[in-house]
């Protein structure tokens, strides 16, 4: 009977531990500063699927914004709906790399990589190994907060990988918001949470939905935002 028992307790513990596995994007989450022999400093900002890369090139920071997902197998090109939050291959694009939101074109980008809790590498023709900071130099911190800010109403991904899908044929066309703000999440978590919103009574286009989650497109006069809001904050209006 001990034994039974003892059998039961390490099948549920092992689920337990299985089920709280991080994925690799949960782990990439927040900054990180390649290691380099240049006197250019290189930074990585990782958050939810949005990679920055910051450099810091002494008399100015410039920064870059990409889409990070991790996959198994790679051809020539790659649907979106594969597209993981775990995987053994590493890889980022920009919209230039999306044909028609449906497949990326599959370039250099794309890497085999270690990743561990306080760093990460990615293998190309050498090892490019990253080491996870709290946070990089004030300065270059202060620069990049500030182009992220442009980057995140100029760059848009409005497509999500087919794991954060669910009922795209049920999907309501637009939503309004019913809440006085209502918060943008890069991911659908409460603890991916960023600083856009919207207001009350401003309405946002519909992309996808992921159990309590709409994906959305807030097109306004001069920008866009989207980005993942609670389905409890809006409501339907077609």
């Amino acid at each position: 009977m001990k034994k039974v028992y003892f059998t039961i307790f390490y099948f549920f513990l092992k689920i337990a531990c299985h089920a709280q596995t991080p994925s690799n994007l949960d782990m990439l989450q927040g900054y990180w500063k390649q290691d380099t022999e240049e006197d250019i400093n290189f930074y990585k900002y990782y958050e939810g699927h949005n990679l920055f890369e910051i450099v810091d090139w002494g008399d100015h920071v410039s920064v870059s914004k990409y889409f990070v997902f991790f996959a198994d197998n790679i051809s020539d090109s790659i649907s979106v709906s594969d597209l993981s939050a775990s995987g053994g291959l590493y890889a980022f694009f920009d919209d230039d790399d999306v044909t028609n939101n449906n497949y990326v074109a599959v370039g250099s980008n794309i890497y085999s990589f270690d990743l561990e809790e306080d760093y990460f590498s990615i293998y190309a023709n050498s090892p490019t190994s990253h080491h996870r900071i709290d946070s990089p130099p004030s300065s270059v911190r202060k620069a990049f907060i500030k182009q992220k800010y442009a980057l995140d109403r100029s760059v848009i991904f409005d497509f999500v990988p087919s794991y954060l899908r669910n009922q795209r044929d049920a999907l309501p066309v637009q939503v309004k918001a019913v809440s006085e703000k209502v918060y943008f999440y890069t991911v659908p978590q409460l603890h991916y949470k960023s600083k856009s919103f919207v207001i009350k009574g401003d309405y946002a286009y519909v992309l996808y939905q992921n159990q309590n989650w709409y994906h959305v497109v807030y097109r306004g006069s001069t920008s866009s935002t989207s980005g993942w809001v609670k389905k409890l904050d809006v409501e339907i209006t077609n």
